[in-house]
């Protein structure tokens, strides 16, 4: 699933997780791909592939926040912008992070 405002995203099952392949950008235009990808998966634990995501704005921190209440979420190579989101919003802890 992509948009041309800057996302690619598609998910695969993995036994009792889903894996999120995440490209490009995670803000307030994407978001609404990530809810559609997370709406079709609805069952088992998420692991997010971040090694191409490269922005994430409040918007798409948002969804994996309120995602995380109700399903473990683990962020798999987040780079230094998107670990620098987490630090300085303080949910870094909230979170599984694979680096």
């Amino acid at each position: 699933m992509s948009d041309a405002v800057g996302l690619t995203a598609h998910a695969t099952r993995h036994d009792d997780r889903v894996v999120f392949h995440l490209s490009g950008e995670l803000d307030l235009a994407t978001v609404p791909i990530l809810d559609r990808l997370l709406a079709q998966n609805a069952q088992g634990d998420i692991e997010v592939d971040c090694s191409e995501l490269n922005f994430l704005d409040s918007s798409g921190l948002g969804v994996l926040l309120s995602t995380s209440k109700s399903r473990s979420i683990t962020l798999v190579h987040p780079n230094e912008l998107i670990m620098s989101v987490l630090d300085i919003t303080g949910v870094k802890d909230l979170f599984r992070i694979v680096p």
